[in-house]
């Protein structure tokens, strides 16, 4: 698994457990569904604009998204 795909992986969990759809991520990103679609599949990357936006709209930090820790803060090993 490539690094963008764990990204995207952590995404789509945050996502999720927002109960939020692609489509609402894109809108609040001023993007289609399709271009948001391959961040969660890591075929993109976010530039630094994007993980902001997206942190402070799913309420994560950038750590969970880039897997240091879990959905509940904990240090992932």
């Amino acid at each position: 698994m490539t690094y963008s795909e764990k990204i995207g992986n952590n995404l789509k969990t945050a996502r999720k457990l927002k109960n939020l759809t692609q489509s609402d991520v894109a809108k609040r990103l001023g993007i289609l569904q399709p271009a948001y679609a391959r961040f969660e599949s890591g075929k993109f990357q976010l530039s630094y604009e994007q993980i902001k936006e997206i942190c402070d709209y799913l309420e994560i930090t950038p750590d969970f998204l880039f897997g240091y820790v879990d959905e509940y803060g904990e240090k992932i090993h």
